[in-house]
């Protein structure tokens, strides 16, 4: 695994604006099984879509993004961890920050954990970094 940090040790078919973004943002590039996959902490950017680290806080008092912590996207959800409904919940919530249906957020890991891993599918890294910095 190599660090980018110049435009130069992205692949030719990356778009010049898109490999400035990505070494901007401080992306890993590793070459996988299906290609380029690119690695920014809190996300990993595949040929689906993006894994998303999550840290989900049950029993808030309302359920949406709250920013980073660490390397994890902060998640608040209402419901209590029992039965499967905070992860139901936590699904519903990213689907709708995200604009995507339930159905295209998938568990990787975690689902009997706060700390989570999510496919998001047909989402890419430059729209999950938009949505935390609150351009969307």
């Amino acid at each position: 695994m190599s660090t980018s940090r110049g435009t130069h040790h992205l692949p030719r078919e990356v778009p010049h604006v898109c490999r400035k973004w990505l070494v901007g943002c401080g992306a890993v590039q590793r070459r996988g099984g299906y290609g380029i996959i690119l690695t920014m902490g809190y996300l990993t950017e595949t040929a689906e879509g993006v894994i998303l680290n999550v840290r989900a806080q049950p029993r808030s008092s309302k359920a949406g993004i709250d920013g980073l912590l660490g390397d994890a996207v902060k998640v608040r959800i209402k419901c209590a961890p029992v039965d499967g409904k905070a992860n139901k919940e936590l699904v519903e919530t990213l689907a709708d920050e995200f604009g995507i249906a339930k159905s295209s957020v998938v568990f990787k890991s975690g689902e009997t954990s706060k700390q989570k891993r999510l496919l998001l599918r047909g989402v890419s890294a430059a729209d999950v970094d938009r949505k935390l910095k609150g351009e969307i």
